[in-house]
């Protein structure tokens, strides 16, 4: 979604931090969690548009910005770019910034992580490489396990088996206690590249 330049405005003034990469305004945290807001174009009219927020995991590696830790703002409302956006700003301050001020650190984001859906494949997922990032590793095992078990009962899906081999193998590096904080930064490069974060 093209942004314009009243919205660019009022998420800068709200958010000076954030820097705009597409339809995207976001801050990446030094400990690789990125939070921000999304632009999502509407497919029912050409100048309708929802605002998220989200935070989401840089070290697991990705390719697109996902809503599993976030929320459409302002219950959802469908906002038009060609009337005024009055009321926006409000929504920011209210909805977004107590979101983004309770997901500013890996820590946090647990505590957001932790009451979400306990069997969804990437909220695990999320779990277990957090709970690495912070060098837990028992948790992450437990994690790990939890996250093994629910990919089994998916195994006849292409990304579940996907997700089973990479969680696999860390495993296998956690329990010779091996370092993953290279698979981790790595990943977090990955992810940086192709959401086309500096």
């Amino acid at each position: 979604m093209k942004i314009s330049k009243e919205i660019n405005r009022t998420v800068t003034t709200i958010l000076p931090e954030f820097a705009q990469t597409g339809s995207m305004f976001c801050h990446c945290s030094a400990d690789g969690l990125l939070r921000g807001l999304y632009f999502e174009e509407s497919g029912l009219d050409k100048e309708g548009f929802y605002v998220w927020v989200f935070a989401l995991p840089l070290f697991i590696p990705t390719s697109h910005v996902s809503f599993t830790f976030g929320e459409r703002l302002a219950k959802g409302k469908r906002w038009k770019l060609d009337k005024e956006l009055s009321g926006l700003d409000e929504v920011i301050r209210t909805e977004a910034v107590p979101f983004l001020g309770n997901t500013e650190s890996v820590t946090e984001f647990i505590k957001l992580a932790e009451k979400l859906n306990g069997s969804d494949p990437y909220v695990l997922q999320a779990l277990a490489y957090s709970y690495l990032k912070l060098s837990r590793q028992s948790e992450a095992l437990k994690a790990i396990d939890s996250l093994l078990a629910t990919l089994e009962l998916l195994q006849a899906k292409d990304w579940a088996k996907k997700m089973k081999v990479e969680v696999l193998d860390l495993k296998t590096r956690v329990l010779r206690k091996g370092s993953v904080e290279k698979n981790l930064l790595d990943w977090e490069m990955f992810s940086k590249e192709n959401l086309h974060i500096a």
